[in-house]
């Protein structure tokens, strides 16, 4: 989405003046469930995002779909009253977006991404580029400690992406 790419700008050019860090909690549009992004369905943002973190340079924390466990998020697998919202919010689906979105945001050659993707059983990145840059970026897996409600569909257990695709937790 250019407009938000265009906001993201502005911020990274206010904490730069600040000397600041940023934090962003990127979070999808209710058009854009986790089984689109886990498809490549926002790989054209994530590109764009990677490109635009890369020329800023400096570190940026990023929280992707944070407290996915909490109903009231329209990324969460269920609604406020624990009705399924369909497999594209399962908690699979929001582990393949995640690792998709860690993959891409964090670049390097394309042709390594897209082995990595298809061991996941993904689909290769959607860019006609053959390497993206490689930004400063932390990415922060922020769940509810129990999930809203607490009851053990939600527990944050079910939503680790891995290790491989975290570097902080919250």
């Amino acid at each position: 989405n250019r407009s938000a790419l265009h906001w993201l700008g502005i911020r990274l050019e206010e904490t730069t003046r600040q000397r600041a860090r940023v934090m962003f909690n990127v979070a999808p549009t209710p058009r854009l469930n986790p089984g689109k992004i886990a498809r490549g369905a926002g790989d054209g943002f994530l590109v764009a995002m990677t490109r635009l973190l890369s020329d800023h340079g400096q570190i940026t924390y990023i929280r992707p779909m944070s407290e996915m466990n909490n109903t009231v998020n329209p990324y969460a697998p269920y609604d406020s009253n624990m009705r399924s919202r369909g497999p594209a919010y399962s908690a699979h689906s929001f582990k393949q977006a995640w690792r998709r979105l860690a993959i891409i945001l964090r670049g390097g050659e394309v042709a390594g991404m897209n082995r990595r993707l298809r061991r996941l059983g993904l689909p290769r990145v959607r860019t006609g580029a053959s390497t993206l840059p490689r930004p400063p970026v932390a990415l922060l897996w922020v769940p509810l400690t129990f999930g809203n409600p607490e009851t053990e569909r939600l527990h944050p257990k079910h939503f680790w992406p891995g290790a491989g695709y975290v570097d902080w937790v919250g």
